[in-house]
């Protein structure tokens, strides 16, 4: 689009700047046809992934990437697998969450269902840590990122991999940490199944 301006009568142009990004609502309503396989973004798929001790999971672990926010597919898979090789070199064999949620509305998948994650202490024998993308001290989720929240949900207690009666923590209930962001941190606990978090929840 090019911008022009008159100022004193002579006219001033700028060259071609791009238009805003229109995001466009995320229009898949299952999660198969939201989830991202690790397989479509990442270049180490068959990197080892120790099962969880503990079937089904009984508690689903909330945090934030804490970093960029994104709203496309290309911008997310990009980030993602920044993620993954950032935690490749501080020792982990893959990423350390089970899943993340972009601003796309998608589910891509880390280490997956069934396995254990590298997120809080205590927790990671038995328990899914769903990572949002972003950094949610100041980002806001949006409805694409809840619905694939909890179409999530839905098919981990469909498929059996998460317990009927989880508890869904925020990574600081359980961990010295602000992640999942202060603007996380005040939704969830509206949400079915959050929980306080008690001494007696370590399990691991």
């Amino acid at each position: 689009m090019l911008l022009a301006w008159t100022i004193f009568g002579i006219v001033i142009t700028m060259g071609n700047m791009a238009s805003p990004e229109v995001v466009k609502k995320n229009s898949a309503t299952s999660y198969s046809d939201r989830l991202i396989p690790r397989s479509q973004w990442t270049s180490h798929p068959d990197a080892k992934k120790t099962d969880l001790t503990k079937k089904p999971a009984r508690y689903a672990l909330v945090a934030h990437t804490a970093g960029i926010f994104c709203n496309s597919r290309s911008s997310c898979e990009k980030i993602v697998h920044s993620i993954e090789e950032w935690n490749i070199q501080i020792g982990f064999d893959l990423i350390s969450y089970n899943f993340l949620i972009g601003g796309d509305g998608n589910i891509y998948e880390g280490r997956g269902w069934g396995k254990m994650g590298a997120t809080a202490k205590g927790y990671n024998c038995d328990s899914i840590s769903i990572a949002f993308i972003g950094n949610f001290e100041k980002d806001n989720l949006n409805q694409d990122m809840i619905d694939a929240f909890n179409m999530l949900i839905d098919q981990g207690l469909n498929q059996g991999e998460l317990s009927n009666n989880f508890k869904l923590f925020g990574h600081n209930q359980v961990s010295q940490t602000i992640s999942p962001g202060l603007h996380i941190t005040e939704v969830i606990q509206s949400w079915q199944h959050w929980s306080k978090a008690t001494e007696t929840d370590v399990q691991c």
